[in-house]
């Protein structure tokens, strides 16, 4: 009888510990103060702004907040919560954030103040350290991974978590981690190649990033942005209703339910921007696409209550998706092109990276390197960067030739390792897209058949395992395009 009263109040002290764990850091643990799973020790706070500090305590009660030599002070209203923001003191650190109440207080150690970018996605933004290395031994890869440590970097893996209700805090216990190899092992491979980048750029060699990751590997765009937002949209009416007629409602798949239970409990945490890579699961589906992304990017940006903060996505890699059309990626491409009409939103091309045999291609250190440089160039100031591809920008006809002259942007040193282009098509006033020739004349790419007399409209990498062979001066590859705006074969696709 006293073996099983030991058992069951040990058990009792680890749900305790469990429960308190999801709200703060154990050592923080008490029964007045809590704050959600987004703070713990060794976090790390944006500079800039005010950061944003929530949680709950006794109902009425007054709190005293001291970030560093900063101080701040907010009272919890009838429910007991409460939230305020308090001034960041210089990037660095490390510092110390107590929140003291009447007869409790809380107290996160070694936070560090710098960069924070939210990473999200599926599984090319899963994938990890660990299963992108190609080294020819374990000794070798331990060597590495010991290489990339950085007291500087702090990680954050959000816990999985597929609900129907928005949630306040993580479904898990989650904390702030050291970037040692144990931890870079497990931790996404783009989102670190993009903060090693940028931590390699003089501007932040002495700025610590902290990087949160939340995704999902094999989850749709829909299932990452709030069902209220989707459901303003008439179009994606019928794709919600064919997720209601789904009984199972708590399912990585459906719509909301990842933004519910993955981007929810870090709203509304201060971050510099985004990144993300996702789209996968959605090829098929480009049409909807086209919606949902840009619908995402205004909803992150709304709920999270800091302005046109910078989004950056990667161009998905040639694949070849063997159950759908070979022009069902190239149509996602088009997708992705229409949401840079959003402000503040750029792509990382992966035209020239891919795979069309795996569909987790592992050069994640240049996906990583490109979207650094989108970020060192827009929101860092690093003014000699060449952050991005050629452009698509115009089209026009030579006069009284059967040929198409492409103008891009971007487009400083356009040029190509081979004589002639490859992955262009064109057709005329029927519709019909046939292979085409192209060179690089004079900074463009001028476009032509022999088989169509009078050109109308041109298009670049339409299949999904052609791989580009455009390039800038700066090596970076051109973005799929077309110049048309024909119906796409997704458009009738209602999920």
């Amino acid at each position: 009888m006293q073996n099983t009263t030991q058992t069951l109040r040990s058990r009792i002290t680890q749900i305790v510990a469990m429960v308190c764990t999801t709200f703060m850091s154990a050592a923080n643990c008490n029964a007045d103060i809590r704050l959600p799973g987004m703070f713990s020790d060794k976090m790390v706070l944006q500079t800039g702004d005010a950061v944003r500090i929530w949680g709950t305590a006794a109902p009425n009660e007054t709190l005293e907040i001291t970030l560093g030599e900063n101080k701040a002070s907010v009272t919890a209203n009838e429910q007991g919560e409460w939230s305020t923001r308090i001034a960041p003191p210089p990037i660095g650190g490390p510092y110390e954030l107590a929140i003291v109440g009447a007869e409790a207080s809380v107290v996160f150690r070694d936070v560090l103040v710098g960069e924070v970018w939210l990473c999200s996605g599926q599984s090319n933004m899963q994938w990890s350290v660990g299963q992108s290395v190609e080294l020819a031994d374990g000794d070798e890869i331990e060597k590495y991974l010991e290489s990339l440590a950085d007291s500087n970097l702090r990680l954050l893996t959000v816990p999985p978590s597929a609900v129907e209700e928005p949630a306040t805090s993580f479904s898990e216990p989650a904390n702030w981690q050291d970037c040692t190899p144990e931890v870079l092992r497990e931790f996404s491979a783009t989102a670190f190649y993009f903060a090693k980048a940028l931590r390699e750029n003089e501007k932040l060699r002495d700025v610590p990033i902290g990087l949160i990751d939340s995704s999902w590997g094999g989850t749709p765009g829909e299932a990452w942005l709030s069902r209220s937002a989707l459901e303003k949209h008439v179009s994606l009416l019928p794709l919600l209703g064919h997720w209601d007629e789904n009984t199972n409602k708590n399912i990585p798949h459906r719509p909301g339910n990842l933004f519910n239970g993955m981007i929810a409990p870090v709203i509304p945490f201060s971050i510099r921007g985004a990144v993300w890579y996702q789209g996968e699961s959605n090829v098929g589906r480009a049409e909807q696409y086209a919606t949902i992304m840009p619908t995402l990017i205004e909803d992150w940006r709304e709920r999270f209550g800091l302005g046109d903060f910078p989004f950056y996505m990667v161009q998905l890699a040639p694949f070849r998706y063997g159950d759908k059309e070979p022009d069902a990626l190239a149509e996602l491409w088009d997708a992705q092109n229409r949401t840079l009409n959003l402000p503040n939103v750029a792509m990382a091309g992966s035209s020239d990276i891919g795979n069309p045999g795996d569909i987790h291609p592992k050069n994640k250190i240049e996906v990583g390197r490109r979207l650094a440089l989108l970020a060192l160039h827009r929101d860092y100031g690093v003014e000699e960067i060449v952050c991005s591809g050629p452009i698509f920008k115009s089209a026009r006809r030579v006069e009284e030739t059967n040929r198409m002259r492409i103008e891009f942007s971007m487009s400083e040193g356009l040029s190509s390792p081979k004589p002639t282009l490859s992955g262009f098509t064109i057709c005329g006033e029927d519709k019909v897209f046939v292979a085409a020739n192209a060179k690089v004349e004079d900074g463009k790419v001028v476009v032509w058949s022999d088989d169509v007399a009078d050109p109308v409209a041109v298009r670049y990498l339409w299949d999904d395992t052609v791989v580009c062979d455009l390039f800038n001066a700066a090596g970076l590859p051109a973005f799929p395009f077309r110049t048309d705006s024909y119906d796409l074969k997704s458009k009738e696709v209602a999920f």
